[in-house]
């Protein structure tokens, strides 16, 4: 047997297999919005792992795979082995607010204990990671198509067919490989204001808070919003509902924003814009809805 340069390509007559086409489709805000709402009624743990792979754009396997032990102990960063990503590279993801909040329903009496052991977040049967996509796929369009066909008499307008997606594509709510690093930023919060869909959530705001208003004789609430952009959105939508609870005077009214800004804000924040020393003096000042 010799060695030496091979100067024709042995495979050049071979057949070569179609090749894969990338996938292109891209959710729009109504669609994402939709998709976060039908997750909230579906069977637990899928609901919840769909909410995850749109808050963090993670793959399905490292949700569903995710361990105890791989969580902060103050549920603020998600840290992914080697092992655990496609690429073989550690990773560490930040957790929102929302996605802790969808996590702490799920923590055990004794965390300790359940991250020494590597214990799964969303175990399936037999304490193996969560498999059942296909059937909570299915389940999860059906309250999608339902709820649009039943939009069509609120909205006057009929939304078209449901176009087919994957759990895949909920990775691309915060990519951009093509964009600016600028702009992939206002992509992304851009459509996480849509998903969190302030129309729907100040309606369950107002109804909850007045029961448990009229409950307790009185009381107060607070809201915590992901952005400036998404608090001022719901403010405005609950003030919609309830515009005796508004007023531009601090000492007036029951609903209030706290949050600072600048000259380059967006003039719908300027009304709520307030220095910090005003929003530690005014008793109101404090992303709270008061109502006694």
């Amino acid at each position: 047997m010799k060695r030496g340069p091979v100067r024709i390509n042995p495979f050049a007559e071979l057949p070569i297999a179609k090749s894969v086409n990338k996938r292109e489709r891209v959710l729009s805000d109504a669609e994402i919005a939709q998709i976060w709402r039908a997750a909230g009624v579906a069977s637990s743990p899928y609901g919840t792992i769909i909410r995850l792979l749109i808050l963090t754009g993670q793959r399905r396997g490292e949700v569903a795979g995710m361990a105890w032990n791989e969580i902060s102990d103050d549920l603020t960063t998600w840290s992914l082995p080697p092992e655990r990503t496609k690429n073989g590279t550690a990773h560490t993801v930040p957790l929102s607010a929302p996605a802790r909040n969808l996590l702490t329903p799920f923590l055990p009496d004794d965390a300790s204990e359940w991250r020494a052991a590597s214990r799964l977040v969303f175990p399936g049967a037999a304490g193996s990671p969560f498999a059942g996509w296909s059937k909570a796929k299915a389940a999860l369009d059906k309250t999608i198509i339902e709820a649009r066909a039943n939009a069509i008499g609120a909205g006057g307008k009929a939304p078209g067919p449901l176009v087919p997606w994957s759990v895949h594509d909920l990775r691309r709510v915060l990519e951009g490989e093509e964009e600016s690093e600028r702009e992939k930023h206002k992509s992304k919060w851009s459509r996480l204001v849509a998903v969190a869909g302030a129309k729907t959530i100040a309606a369950d705001i107002v109804s909850h808070f007045e029961e448990r208003r009229d409950a307790m004789g009185g009381g107060k609430g607070m809201i915590v919003a992901m952005s400036r952009r998404i608090a001022v959105s719901l403010h405005d939508e609950i003030a919609k509902l309830q515009p005796s609870w508004v007023s531009t005077d601090d000492a007036k009214g029951v609903l209030k924003i706290v949050m600072t800004g600048s000259a380059s804000d967006p003039i719908e924040f300027k009304p709520h814009i307030r220095r910090k020393t005003r929003c530690r003096v005014n008793a109101l000042c404090a992303t709270t809805l008061t109502k006694g």
